[in-house]
């Protein structure tokens, strides 16, 4: 029997952790590269591809590094300093990327359209985020006003300093192109700046200043928050109405999160570790 080829996808991975100026261009590891890249592949385009759309990204290879195509890579999944990315070759220099926030959590990006449009899924494709774009859904729709919507605490939107937006909302508003600078604003009146961000998948977020605003209104993981636009402001308020504890909905007590933590043999063997 012929020896598998070194290139072939399987046992083929790398990760890396995301350091000031990765913005730019990533580097790929040295031993890596110089086992299954070096000699073969320098200088062409690899593809890559990811969970978050059906898109694909084109980026450049010069030497070790990935270049041009990379930036727009990174603004379109919202990646950040102290995130990790773990790289799986598929075959042809055909990547698929899994973002882990600083947690080693997997980052959970909103459903595609495609199952917007009504394409069935099983029910153990929910994940997390999808879960929690449902209640902000319907928490949005029951609202009888049409300036609020409804979001929960949850670790990934604290640990990331960013939170989804609903889309019904985001359309009515108008926040569903570009970059709007916002003011968040507690009950008695104090505000904390913030933007909200659309990306290329169709994801809307509100980035920054959403940790220290839940940290200092005592917010907790699990408590649900609505926000009403205060439409006559200069800058566009999100004031924040009402706060409810919402209650685990597993009553085992077991926490419904897993860890990620990606590990050199676990990534050899194609393999998540849970802990």
């Amino acid at each position: 029997m012929a020896n598998a080829s070194p290139l072939s996808p399987t046992n083929q991975h790398f990760f890396q952790p995301l350091l000031p100026g990765f913005q730019s261009n990533l580097k790929i590891p040295v031993n890596y590269f110089s086992e299954h890249i070096e000699g073969k592949h320098e200088g062409k385009t690899v593809t890559l591809r990811t969970d978050a759309s059906e898109r694909t990204w084109e980026v450049k290879m010069e030497g070790h590094r990935l270049t041009e195509g990379w930036k727009e890579f990174v603004e379109a999944h919202d990646l950040r300093i102290g995130d990790f990315v773990v790289f799986r070759h598929e075959g042809d220099m055909v990547f698929h990327v899994t973002a882990l926030g600083p947690s080693c959590c997997e980052i959970q990006y909103p459903q595609s359209s495609r199952h917007e449009e009504g394409e069935e899924s099983g029910e153990n494709e929910i994940s997390e985020k999808e879960g929690e774009e449902n209640v902000q859904k319907e928490s949005d729709k029951s609202s009888s006003d049409l300036n609020c919507f409804s979001q929960s605490v949850t670790h990934s939107n604290i640990s990331r300093d960013a939170v989804s937006v609903p889309r019904d909302f985001v359309k009515r508003s108008g926040f569903s192109k570009g970059r709007h600078e916002i003011v968040l604003m507690n009950e008695e009146g104090k505000s904390w700046e913030s933007e909200v961000k659309s990306y290329m998948s169709g994801a809307v977020y509100l980035v920054g200043g959403w940790t220290t605003f839940c940290t200092e209104n005592k917010l907790d993981v699990g408590d649900s928050c609505t926000f009403k636009l205060l439409q006559k402001a200069k800058t566009p308020v999100f004031q924040l109405c009402s706060r409810t504890k919402v209650e685990s909905m597993n009553i085992t007590g077991e926490s419904k999160f897993v860890k990620l933590t990606p590990t050199p043999s676990s990534l050899a063997l194609g393999k998540s570790i849970y802990r």
